[in-house]
């Protein structure tokens, strides 16, 4: 079942990924240090943010060198995550508007979000069941509604029983909305990383 759930913000909150293999990173908002030293595939707290165009830019942890900047536009009571993309030479900020919702709910509903640039449509598969079909690369695909419980989840190529990317024993609430984030891995070529993150944390 694929619904899109409607969505009750409470404020406008913003919280950073590192969506990339090998960089220690710092994160700044109009040129204020927000998150510190953030790792490889984590993500930091949500923080209130100011609606209207803020002013972003990556920095090396420590050090003063700008890696990428970007202009987003936070929209009055939203929630966005900030994004990491890319490798050092090639980093880019990326954001994603996340669903939150006061509504009771007998499902849990999660997106994918493709934060690889690798150049193939991918199938996301539950269970082994697929799931969401042919997403491509920086793709995000709509809501999905599952049932609460444990799931496995695969990535495949499109078309093929290529497997990239596995999460397993993933436990599903009733009522939240999760994103399924998918980090290239330079360093691995035949292997990527997914982040399960529930979006009102």
């Amino acid at each position: 079942m694929d619904i899109t759930p409607i969505h009750y913000p409470l404020t406008q909150r913003i919280r950073f990924l590192n969506a990339t293999d090998n960089l220690l990173l710092d994160f700044y908002k109009c040129n204020t240090l927000e998150a510190f030293g953030v790792i490889p595939g984590n993500i930091s707290n949500y923080i209130q943010c100011m609606h209207g165009i803020n002013t972003f830019k990556i920095c090396y942890n420590t050090k003063k060198e700008t890696l990428a900047s970007a202009f987003i536009d936070i929209k009055p009571e939203s929630s966005c995550t900030i994004c990491a993309v890319g490798c050092k030479n090639e980093l880019s900020i990326y954001s994603i508007h996340e669903t939150e919702t006061t509504e009771k709910t007998d499902y849990a509903f999660i997106k994918l979000c493709m934060l690889s640039k690798k150049n193939h449509l991918s199938d996301l598969y539950a269970n082994n069941n697929i799931i969401v079909g042919a997403i491509e690369p920086m793709g995000i695909s709509k809501y999905v509604a599952f049932f609460p419980g444990y799931y496995d989840f695969k990535l495949k190529k499109s078309g093929s029983d290529e497997t990239f990317a596995e999460l397993n024993k993933c436990y599903l609430k009733a009522g939240l909305f999760y994103s399924l984030y998918v980090i290239e891995k330079v360093t691995n070529i035949n292997y990527n990383q997914i982040i399960l993150s529930e979006n009102s944390n």
